[in-house]
Protein backbone atom coordinates (compact mmCIF):
# COMPACT_ATOMS: atom_id res chain seq x y z
CA UNK A 1 0.00 0.00 0.00
CA UNK A 2 2.53 2.77 0.81
CA UNK A 3 4.22 1.67 -2.65
CA UNK A 4 3.69 4.36 -4.74
CA UNK A 5 6.45 6.12 -7.03
CA UNK A 6 8.21 2.23 -7.10
CA UNK A 7 5.61 1.06 -9.49
CA UNK A 8 7.10 3.45 -11.98
CA UNK A 9 9.99 1.52 -11.93
CA UNK A 10 7.83 -1.50 -12.87
CA UNK A 11 7.77 -3.16 -16.26
CA UNK A 12 4.43 -5.21 -17.32
CA UNK A 13 4.90 -7.33 -19.74
CA UNK A 14 2.43 -10.17 -21.44
CA UNK A 15 1.63 -12.47 -24.55
CA UNK A 16 -1.58 -12.37 -26.07
CA UNK A 17 -3.54 -13.71 -29.22
CA UNK A 18 -5.18 -12.23 -31.73
CA UNK A 19 -7.35 -13.61 -34.14
CA UNK A 20 -9.09 -12.67 -37.62
CA UNK A 21 -12.13 -12.76 -36.09
CA UNK A 22 -11.75 -11.30 -32.56
CA UNK A 23 -9.23 -11.59 -29.12
CA UNK A 24 -8.48 -14.69 -27.94
CA UNK A 25 -11.40 -15.38 -25.34
CA UNK A 26 -13.63 -13.22 -26.74
CA UNK A 27 -16.33 -13.73 -24.00
CA UNK A 28 -14.02 -12.43 -21.29
CA UNK A 29 -11.80 -10.31 -22.57
CA UNK A 30 -10.53 -7.37 -20.43
CA UNK A 31 -12.67 -4.78 -22.22
CA UNK A 32 -12.68 -0.51 -21.06
CA UNK A 33 -14.78 -0.40 -18.07
CA UNK A 34 -16.16 3.02 -19.29
CA UNK A 35 -17.44 1.11 -22.66
CA UNK A 36 -20.00 -1.25 -23.00
CA UNK A 37 -18.52 -4.41 -23.06
CA UNK A 38 -18.11 -5.97 -27.21
CA UNK A 39 -18.79 -9.60 -28.31
CA UNK A 40 -17.18 -10.89 -31.21
CA UNK A 41 -18.53 -13.84 -33.77
CA UNK A 42 -16.08 -16.10 -35.26
CA UNK A 43 -15.71 -18.18 -38.45
CA UNK A 44 -15.80 -21.55 -38.02
CA UNK A 45 -13.03 -22.21 -39.99
CA UNK A 46 -11.00 -19.85 -37.63
CA UNK A 47 -8.34 -18.67 -40.51
CA UNK A 48 -5.27 -17.32 -38.73
CA UNK A 49 -3.85 -15.59 -35.68
CA UNK A 50 -1.22 -13.94 -34.28
CA UNK A 51 0.60 -14.38 -31.06
CA UNK A 52 2.00 -10.88 -29.86
CA UNK A 53 4.08 -10.05 -27.07
CA UNK A 54 4.74 -6.78 -25.32
CA UNK A 55 6.19 -4.63 -22.84
CA UNK A 56 5.13 -1.42 -21.28
CA UNK A 57 6.82 1.15 -18.70
CA UNK A 58 5.82 4.36 -17.43
CA UNK A 59 8.66 5.82 -19.87
CA UNK A 60 8.30 3.88 -22.94
CA UNK A 61 7.52 0.86 -24.31
CA UNK A 62 8.24 -1.79 -26.93
CA UNK A 63 7.48 -2.69 -29.94
CA UNK A 64 4.71 -5.25 -30.56
CA UNK A 65 6.85 -8.24 -30.74
CA UNK A 66 4.76 -11.08 -33.11
CA UNK A 67 5.98 -14.86 -32.06
CA UNK A 68 6.18 -16.98 -34.98
CA UNK A 69 5.36 -21.10 -33.83
CA UNK A 70 6.17 -22.72 -30.52
CA UNK A 71 8.26 -20.56 -28.28
CA UNK A 72 10.64 -21.97 -26.11
CA UNK A 73 12.84 -20.82 -23.06
CA UNK A 74 15.64 -19.94 -25.47
CA UNK A 75 13.48 -18.19 -27.67
CA UNK A 76 11.85 -16.20 -25.24
CA UNK A 77 15.68 -15.17 -23.61
CA UNK A 78 16.74 -13.92 -27.14
CA UNK A 79 13.29 -11.49 -27.03
CA UNK A 80 14.22 -10.33 -23.98
CA UNK A 81 17.74 -9.64 -25.21
CA UNK A 82 16.97 -7.39 -28.27
CA UNK A 83 13.15 -5.92 -26.94
CA UNK A 84 13.79 -5.54 -23.02
CA UNK A 85 17.21 -5.40 -21.84
CA UNK A 86 18.19 -2.57 -23.52
CA UNK A 87 15.59 -0.59 -22.65
CA UNK A 88 14.77 -0.97 -19.08
CA UNK A 89 16.69 1.93 -17.95
CA UNK A 90 15.09 4.28 -20.17
CA UNK A 91 11.63 2.76 -19.53
CA UNK A 92 11.75 2.32 -15.69
CA UNK A 93 14.78 4.15 -14.47
CA UNK A 94 18.14 2.98 -12.99
CA UNK A 95 16.60 0.43 -10.80
CA UNK A 96 13.32 -1.29 -13.28
CA UNK A 97 11.97 -4.19 -12.34
CA UNK A 98 10.47 -7.01 -14.75
CA UNK A 99 6.94 -7.75 -13.93
CA UNK A 100 5.87 -11.76 -15.92
CA UNK A 101 3.10 -14.03 -15.26
CA UNK A 102 4.15 -18.02 -14.34
CA UNK A 103 4.31 -19.11 -17.79
CA UNK A 104 6.04 -22.34 -18.05
CA UNK A 105 8.84 -21.02 -20.58
CA UNK A 106 9.18 -17.26 -18.38
CA UNK A 107 10.14 -19.89 -14.92
CA UNK A 108 12.44 -22.33 -16.71
CA UNK A 109 15.43 -22.36 -15.01
CA UNK A 110 17.73 -21.21 -18.13
CA UNK A 111 15.69 -18.02 -17.62
CA UNK A 112 16.31 -17.44 -14.19
CA UNK A 113 19.77 -18.09 -14.64
CA UNK A 114 19.61 -15.40 -17.57
CA UNK A 115 18.01 -12.72 -15.35
CA UNK A 116 20.67 -13.27 -12.85
CA UNK A 117 23.34 -12.81 -15.08
CA UNK A 118 22.06 -9.78 -16.49
CA UNK A 119 21.43 -8.49 -12.86
CA UNK A 120 17.36 -7.74 -13.86
CA UNK A 121 14.90 -8.25 -10.93
CA UNK A 122 11.70 -9.85 -11.19
CA UNK A 123 8.81 -8.58 -9.69
CA UNK A 124 7.27 -11.48 -7.49
CA UNK A 125 3.61 -12.00 -9.13
CA UNK A 126 0.89 -13.60 -7.55
CA UNK A 127 -1.26 -16.37 -9.38
CA UNK A 128 -4.42 -15.53 -11.21
CA UNK A 129 -4.38 -11.57 -10.55
CA UNK A 130 -4.80 -10.07 -14.13
CA UNK A 131 -6.62 -7.44 -12.78
CA UNK A 132 -3.27 -6.48 -10.86
CA UNK A 133 -1.61 -6.08 -14.18
CA UNK A 134 -1.58 -3.20 -16.21
CA UNK A 135 -0.82 -5.15 -19.64
CA UNK A 136 -4.55 -6.50 -19.38
CA UNK A 137 -6.03 -2.85 -19.85
CA UNK A 138 -3.66 -2.12 -22.68
CA UNK A 139 -4.87 -5.37 -24.12
CA UNK A 140 -8.34 -4.10 -23.61
CA UNK A 141 -7.61 -0.84 -25.85
CA UNK A 142 -5.67 -2.18 -28.54
CA UNK A 143 -8.55 -5.04 -29.10
CA UNK A 144 -11.34 -1.91 -29.02
CA UNK A 145 -9.22 -0.23 -31.49
CA UNK A 146 -8.23 -3.12 -33.32
CA UNK A 147 -11.56 -4.67 -33.80
CA UNK A 148 -14.15 -1.96 -32.94
CA UNK A 149 -17.76 -1.71 -34.76
CA UNK A 150 -16.94 -5.81 -35.54
CA UNK A 151 -14.03 -5.15 -37.71
CA UNK A 152 -12.72 -8.34 -38.81
CA UNK A 153 -9.66 -9.39 -41.31
CA UNK A 154 -9.39 -11.15 -44.12
CA UNK A 155 -5.84 -12.66 -43.76
CA UNK A 156 -3.11 -12.53 -41.30
CA UNK A 157 -1.09 -10.00 -42.96
CA UNK A 158 -3.77 -7.32 -42.54
CA UNK A 159 -4.42 -8.59 -38.98
CA UNK A 160 -0.60 -7.41 -38.33
CA UNK A 161 -0.47 -4.30 -40.20
CA UNK A 162 -3.85 -2.85 -38.09
CA UNK A 163 -2.16 -3.86 -35.15
CA UNK A 164 1.16 -2.11 -35.88
CA UNK A 165 -0.84 0.74 -36.80
CA UNK A 166 -2.65 0.78 -33.80
CA UNK A 167 -0.18 0.03 -31.36
CA UNK A 168 2.00 3.00 -33.25
CA UNK A 169 -0.32 5.64 -32.71
CA UNK A 170 -0.69 4.65 -28.97
CA UNK A 171 -0.52 8.04 -26.38
CA UNK A 172 1.99 7.10 -23.66
CA UNK A 173 -0.24 8.89 -21.16
CA UNK A 174 -2.67 6.44 -21.26
CA UNK A 175 -0.32 3.93 -19.60
CA UNK A 176 0.96 6.34 -17.55
CA UNK A 177 -2.87 6.69 -16.59
CA UNK A 178 -2.92 3.00 -15.54
CA UNK A 179 0.43 3.45 -13.34
CA UNK A 180 -1.28 5.97 -11.68
CA UNK A 181 -4.23 3.33 -10.63
CA UNK A 182 -1.84 1.13 -9.46
CA UNK A 183 -2.03 1.97 -5.32
CA UNK A 184 -6.26 2.05 -5.98
CA UNK A 185 -5.66 -1.52 -7.49
CA UNK A 186 -3.95 -3.09 -4.78
CA UNK A 187 -6.27 -1.17 -2.06
CA UNK A 188 -9.47 -2.64 -3.56
CA UNK A 189 -7.80 -6.20 -4.05
CA UNK A 190 -6.99 -5.46 0.11
CA UNK A 191 -10.11 -4.86 0.00
CA UNK A 192 -11.93 -7.88 -1.44
CA UNK A 193 -9.64 -10.41 0.47
CA UNK A 194 -7.84 -11.26 -2.69
CA UNK A 195 -11.08 -12.03 -4.60
CA UNK A 196 -11.71 -10.09 -8.44
CA UNK A 197 -11.65 -6.61 -8.69
CA UNK A 198 -12.95 -3.72 -10.66
CA UNK A 199 -10.13 -3.47 -12.86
Amino acid sequence: MSWTTEWTSVIFSDEKRFNLDGPDGFQYYWHCLKQKEQYYSTRQQGGGSLVVWLAVGFGGRSSLVFIKGRQNHKDYIKQLETELLPYGSDWGGENWIHQQDGASIHSAQGVKKWFGDNNVQVFPWPAKSPDLNIVENVWAMLVERVYGQGRQYENVKELHESLDSVWNTFCQKDIQNLYDSMPNRVFELIQAGGKKTSY
